[in-house]
C-alpha cells in the first residue's frame, strides 16, 4: 500500500514550514489515546466529540452506539474531521485527518476489533 500524503496549507503556515512526514504522523496516530471527531448534524451545525480510538490495520477504529449523535450524523453526512495531538503551544504535533469517502472507500460499519458497533475510518493513499 502507498503511504498517505501529508500536506500543509501554506496559507496558514510559516513560508519555510514543511509537512510532517508520514512516519511521524503514523506514530502519532498509533500512540494517541484520545481523538476529537467532528461531524455535521442534519441541520448543518458541527458536532465535535472526543472518542477513544485505536490505529489498527492502517485504519482508525472507534466505537459508537447507533443512537449516538455521531452515528446519526455519519449516516446523514459521511464527511468527517478527526484530530489528535497535544495542548501545548510551543511543542508537540497535532494531526488532522480530513476524510471525504470516495466510491468504494469509506466507512465500514460492523464488528471491528471485536467492538460491537465500531466504525472503521479508512485512510487510503490520496
Amino acid at each position: 500500500m502507498n503511504e498517505p500524503v501529508t500536506k500543509i496549507d501554506p496559507r496558514f503556515s510559516d513560508p519555510d514550514a514543511v509537512a510532517t512526514g508520514w512516519e511521524e504522523t503514523h506514530r502519532v496516530l498509533e500512540t494517541a489515546e484520545v481523538f476529537w471527531l467532528s461531524t455535521v448534524r442534519a441541520d448543518g451545525r458541527p458536532h465535535v466529540t472526543p472518542v477513544v480510538a485505536v490505529w489498527h490495520d492502517e485504519a482508525i477504529h472507534f466505537s459508537t452506539a447507533d443512537t449516538e449523535q455521531k452515528a446519526i450524523n455519519l449516516r446523514g453526512n459521511p464527511h468527517v474531521i478527526l484530530t489528535t495531538g497535544c495542548n501545548h503551544w510551543e511543542e508537540g504535533l497535532d494531526v488532522v485527518v480530513d476524510r471525504t469517502p470516495r466510491p468504494g472507500v469509506g466507512y465500514q460499519v460492523g464488528r471491528t476489533m471485536a467492538i460491537p458497533g465500531a466504525r472503521r475510518l479508512l485512510l487510503p493513499p490520496r
